[in-house]
């Protein structure tokens, strides 16, 4: 599940999450996922196993997440969840570093 928090949130922005296997049995799995603002995201048939769940931050910077990651162990008889929740940390979509100075000189006809 992905919560975001703050003022004026985008519910279209993207945000990235890598699923990893971390033991014997699912060392092999390695997703990304994508979700759109506060949504969630259901995956099926995942084998028994120790994961990784890491939300990718360089692609929505403008957001900071309560936790890079979660350790999960999954089950055949339960539903494995996490949750990562965000704050809106920046209305920019550019630092302000980035300016030139355009110089015009009118021509005559």
């Amino acid at each position: 599940m992905k919560t975001i928090v703050g003022n004026e949130t985008d519910p279209e922005q993207k945000f990235l999450f890598q699923v990893t296997g971390t033991d014997a049995k699912t060392a092999g799995i390695d997703l990304t996922v994508s979700l759109s603002g506060n949504s969630e995201l259901l995956i099926k048939d995942l084998p028994k196993g120790n994961y990784t769940v890491r939300e990718l931050t360089e692609w929505s910077w403008r957001y900071t997440p309560d936790q890079q990651q979660i350790d999960v162990a999954t089950n055949p008889r339960s539903t494995a969840e996490v949750s990562f929740r965000n704050q809106k940390t920046s209305d920019q979509w550019l630092s302000g570093d980035s300016w030139i100075r355009n110089i015009f000189q009118l021509l005559g006809k």
